[in-house]
């Protein structure tokens, strides 16, 4: 019976002492739930729970669509439209500001 109480009281004491997770993030998610990146201005946080992944508009690939593979757990800083990333200097960008080949 002593052991019971104890179990009871340690699972208390370690709900209680538990730290609420972060539903409020703007960046990047780990594997555990925690926020541990805030996405910078002019971006925004792109998730995907367990679905279809689109990818980031670059300048190569403005429009991109969602691809048939499914990816869970997923979460990057996508470029805000109507910029798209420059996958050369990393930076968001207007289209017609992307690089010509």
């Amino acid at each position: 019976m002593k052991f019971a109480v104890t179990l009871c009281v340690l699972v208390f004491v370690a709900l209680a002492a538990a730290k609420p997770q972060r539903y409020d993030c703007n960046g990047t998610i780990d594997g555990f739930g925690r926020c541990i990146q805030d996405c910078p201005r002019g971006t925004y946080r792109y998730a995907t729970a367990c679905g279809p992944f689109t990818p980031e508009a670059t300048c190569n690939r403005p429009h991109p669509r969602a691809e048939d593979a499914f990816i869970c757990d997923f979460s990057a800083c996508y470029c805000s439209s109507p910029k798209v990333r420059n996958v050369i200097t990393g930076k968001c960008v207007a289209l017609e500001d992307c690089p010509t080949n």
